[in-house]
C-alpha cells in the first residue's frame, strides 16, 4: 500500500527515544472534539490510528457523504475504511469526528490499495 494523503495530524510529535519511562506521557484530561472535512477518490482507503492508543482514550465517528461508517476492519490502533459500492468516478465527502485529550495526535491518512494480478 502506499499512502496517498496525509490527513492529519498536521505536525509530528517526536519519537520516544526509549531512555524514559513510560515513554509518552498519560493523557488522561477532558477530551476535546476535533472535527475532519475532507474528500477522496473511490479507489482510496481511510485509516484512523491512534499510536497513543496505551497513553490517551479515544473514541471517533465516520460518515462518508453524511452517513455514518463502521470499518471494514480494526484492531487496537488502527481502524480502515472504504466505499465498497461507490463507482469508479464517485468523489467520497468524509467526515471524521474524533474526541480525545489531544484529538490532534490522531492519524488520519489515505492510501490506495495496490493489487496483484490474481488476488481477491
Amino acid at each position: 500500500q502506499k499512502v496517498t494523503r496525509i490527513i492529519a495530524p498536521d505536525d509530528v510529535e517526536k519519537l520516544p527515544d526509549g531512555d524514559v519511562y513510560p515513554p509518552r506521557q498519560f493523557f488522561h484530561s477532558e477530551s476535546l472534539g476535533k472535527t475532519i472535512d475532507f474528500t477522496s477518490g473511490q479507489d482510496e482507503m481511510l485509516a484512523i490510528t491512534n499510536l497513543y492508543h496505551y497513553w490517551m482514550p479515544y473514541s471517533f465517528q465516520v460518515f462518508l457523504n453524511g452517513t455514518r461508517r463502521e470499518p471494514i476492519f480494526a484492531n487496537e490502533l488502527t481502524s480502515y475504511f472504504r466505499c465498497t459500492q461507490c463507482s469508479a468516478n464517485d468523489i467520497l465527502n468524509w467526515r471524521i469526528v474524533i474526541t480525545a485529550p489531544k484529538p490532534e495526535l490522531v492519524e488520519v491518512v489515505t492510501f490506495t490499495p495496490s493489487y496483484t494480478a490474481g488476488t481477491p
